[in-house]
């Protein structure tokens, strides 16, 4: 089974992709970020689409960060900019595009899978599950993207056919 996940963002989008039928954990997983240059909303969520395409055409299960109205001064701007309306509909397309429905599309608000930790926290965990090597190497997006991935793997351990062997804290 292959699962993209997605920190979805109009100017960077964070992915994670796990194939949890690989042979080796090196090769089961890969991240990256995508940094859209679209003059336009719809031109950027093309661009994300095929992007995330040309690493992940197959693909058995998506997992979105699902975007959340935070009620302080921050987040009444970033509703009244649309950008929670933007992410949605990025994830959505997303979804659609690749042929998703519920069934193969699971959301996630950010206080579900990391409660309200800061994003340093949120990047100390990443080290701590994944190792330093990855330091000043990957993005806050790549690192979100991953650690959402790492909890929907948490909380779908269980699941049949699911070879969970070198992923930090999954594994026995």
């Amino acid at each position: 089974m292959k699962i993209l996940s997605i920190d979805p963002s109009v100017n960077f989008c964070g992915w994670a992709l796990l194939d949890t039928e690989g042979k080796s954990i090196t090769k089961r997983w890969s991240m990256g970020l995508i940094r859209p240059e679209g003059k336009n909303y719809a031109m950027r969520c093309v661009e994300i689409l095929q992007q995330l395409q040309e690493v992940a055409p197959d693909v058995d299960q998506l997992v979105t960060e699902w975007p959340a109205f935070f009620d302080s001064a921050r987040g009444h701007v970033a509703a009244r900019q649309n950008y929670t309306v933007n992410l949605a509909g990025i994830c959505a397309y997303i979804a659609g595009r690749y042929g998703f429905d519920h069934r193969k599309w699971t959301m996630i608000t950010a206080i579900t899978w990391k409660g309200s930790v800061s994003k340093d926290i949120t990047t100390r965990k990443f080290y701590r599950h994944f190792g330093r090597k990855w330091q000043d190497r990957v993005s806050e997006h790549e690192i979100d993207a991953v650690m959402l991935l790492h909890y929907y793997m948490k909380i779908n351990a269980d699941r049949p056919g699911v070879d969970l062997s070198g992923w930090p804290e999954l594994a026995g």
